[in-house]
């Protein structure tokens, strides 16, 4: 594992002379060494961890695209999926986050809701797939999407896209497979779609969308 470590590195000091910079933002240069490789990215410098407002901590870990693609949050998500973040020193969505951003403060009593067009992504903090409604909103909307069961009507498990708790379309499943077997790597694949590694894991191990064949 440290050859294969020590190889990437090599790797990528050879196709990416430099400088390089700290990707925090301090404008810090990083003598890079094989630790400091993260992903395929250079990361911070060791124990290197500079203040920062909410909003440039908040950018660094949302995948932006384009207007109307999904931003996914690509650090820690909570057990249905929703991005989690700090902001003014206490644990929030990233979504909610995102909204406050983007349009100001959230009313009391209203929910941030999405609106995905391909289908509502929890990691989702693109402010145009974002919208406010109360808790009869949400819950009224839950049940139009099918979000709000993840059994049939006799108890029997829902599988793929039609379970409500479904974060990857079965597209998406069939490609990330394909892409396993080429070799890619699990950690990278999970940044790109905005997943734990463990749930790429589960699908390399065929204990999830086991339905799903590689595309």
């Amino acid at each position: 594992m440290a050859r294969q470590s020590l190889s990437r590195f090599r790797s990528f000091v050879e196709g990416n002379p430099g400088p390089h910079i700290c990707r925090c933002g301090c404008g810090q240069e990083l003598v890079l060494k094989p630790h400091h490789i993260l992903r395929g990215i250079p990361t911070y410098l060791p124990h290197h961890r500079p203040s920062q407002s909410d909003a440039v901590r908040f950018w660094l870990y949302v995948r932006k695209g384009g207007p109307n693609e999904c931003w996914p949050w690509t650090g820690a998500c909570d057990g249905n999926g929703y991005g989690c973040c700090r902001a003014n020193g206490r644990q929030t969505r990233a979504h909610r986050f995102s909204f406050i951003l983007h349009r100001g403060p959230i009313p009391a009593g209203l929910y941030v809701c999405h609106n995905c067009p391909g289908g509502d992504r929890p990691s989702c903090c693109n402010p145009a797939h974002l919208w406010l409604g109360t808790n009869q909103d949400n819950l009224r909307d839950m049940v139009a999407k099918g979000r709000q069961s993840h059994g049939d009507r006799h108890g029997a498990c829902v599988k793929g896209e039609r379970n409500g708790r479904a974060r990857l379309s079965e597209a998406q499943v069939a490609t990330i497979k394909r892409r396993l077997l080429n070799g890619e790597y699990q950690r990278a694949l999970a940044r790109e779609y905005g997943m734990e590694r463990s749930t790429i894991r589960m699908i390399a191990k065929g204990r999830n969308w086991a339905h799903v064949p590689p595309a």
